[in-house]
């Protein structure tokens, strides 16, 4: 069966899942390649039906692709910071999914700032997605922050200072032994009225400078497009090497 034929494929909302033997051509790789990936947590899957059998989404695919790609070109020195607009929180959560489960299912570390999906929601989602969030934060594996626990912290926001809070996050795990983790924020702390927030573009493109430095790290950051305007959405291309689509990942206007 072609991967585009989705007759008897799963109804997983609005994106069907396709089989075993359609993931694999659509990666190209051989299905014994696949379930060796998805038992070893390297690529997301879903178990449906009374015998457990395999289905995946395009858009984990897409994001296993990436990454991949990514790591046989770290020597180009692309930068993973990608940038994302959501109109809803449901819409928000499906552009950060990708990379989360692909994070959490490697047993690599995530630090999320919430806004939008708040810190309970954030924990309910991640049980809907069949991982208990109760100990991946206890064990450091998930931290989850509020603006005013990171960008605000001090009561206004600072590109210097969010800048070495991100580092020393990134310092701290390295340290513990962890070479690739994610960090991502929202950014609807820019409309708080809280001193320095126009400095976010300064504090975004200086990100990338960051990630130059710590190679294995990839940072998402969510703009709300209810609330910042298109001169906005400029700045948010013209600082973010990649912007996430909804079924890929493609170049912003940095570098």
């Amino acid at each position: 069966m072609d991967v585009n034929d989705n007759s008897n494929l799963v109804d997983r909302g609005m994106e069907p899942l396709l089989s075993l033997e359609q993931a694999a051509r659509y990666l190209n790789v051989s299905k014994a390649s696949l379930r060796r990936w998805t038992n070893h947590g390297l690529l997301a899957c879903h178990r449906v039906g009374a015998r457990g059998e395999r289905r995946f989404a395009r858009s984990d695919l897409n994001t296993h692709l990436e990454l991949a790609g990514r790591e046989r070109g770290r020597g180009s020195r692309q930068v993973p910071h990608v940038s994302t607009f959501f109109r809803d929180e449901d819409e928000l959560w499906a552009l950060v999914r990708p990379y989360l489960l692909q994070h959490v299912r490697a047993g690599l570390p995530i630090l999320y700032i919430c806004a939008s999906i708040t810190v309970d929601t954030f924990r309910e989602r991640l049980r809907r997605e069949g991982h208990d969030p109760a100990p991946l934060e206890a064990t450091g594996y998930l931290r989850l922050f509020t603006a005013d626990q990171a960008y605000l912290r001090t009561g206004a926001f600072s590109a210097d200072g969010m800048i070495a809070f991100m580092e020393s996050r990134i310092v701290e795990l390295r340290a513990a032994g962890h070479k690739a983790l994610m960090l991502s924020g929202e950014t609807t702390w820019f409309f708080s009225g809280a001193p320095g927030v126009d400095g976010i573009w300064e504090y975004e493109t200086r990100l990338n400078d960051l990630m130059r430095r710590y190679p294995g790290v990839t940072t998402v950051c969510s703009y709300d497009l209810r609330r910042f305007d298109g001169v906005a959405v400029m700045e948010v291309l013209r600082s973010h090497p990649f912007v996430r689509l909804p079924d890929r990942e493609v170049r912003g206007f940095y570098g």
